[in-house]
């Protein structure tokens, strides 16, 4: 997608980086010290966030890329809709994964901590997007 803004990879590409020094840094350092509880649920429900985030920029651009066709139904929705429509996928997965009802995402252990995790990073990233967009402008075919 040549019109994807840069700053929709840089984060995109963030997300991914601290995923992975929260992983294999952050958190086993946080872990075997004696940090507050607060430092401790932030370390460990830090994926979820990352994950909400990471998913719903894929399920936008695969969106945006439906929208690209030339199927009439497809490029007259509006780009707020297609946030909402990506936000709500994201969410149904993300959210239906934290409570178990499928263990599509590997072994999950519910906990409150990361359902509100996934909840701010959809919520977080679906009103960056509301707010700055997904794509450059581009000018409307006839």
């Amino acid at each position: 997608m040549s019109n994807l803004r840069k700053q929709i990879i840089y984060i995109f590409l963030g997300a991914f980086v601290l995923f992975v020094l929260n992983k294999f840094v952050f958190r086993p350092y946080i872990l075997a010290g004696d940090f507050p509880s607060v430092i401790r649920h932030l370390v460990l429900s830090f994926p979820n966030f990352a994950e909400a985030v990471m998913g719903m920029l894929v399920v936008t651009g695969i969106l945006f890329r439906a929208k690209q066709y030339r199927n009439k139904i497809f490029k007259k929705i509006e780009s707020g809709k297609v946030y909402l429509v990506a936000a709500l996928f994201t969410a149904l997965y993300t959210l239906s994964q934290e409570l178990r009802f499928h263990n599509l995402g590997g072994n999950n252990i519910y906990d409150p901590y990361d359902l509100v995790a996934s909840i701010l990073g959809i919520v977080t990233i679906y009103l960056y997007l509301n707010r700055t967009g997904f794509v450059n402008s581009v000018p409307e075919e006839n």
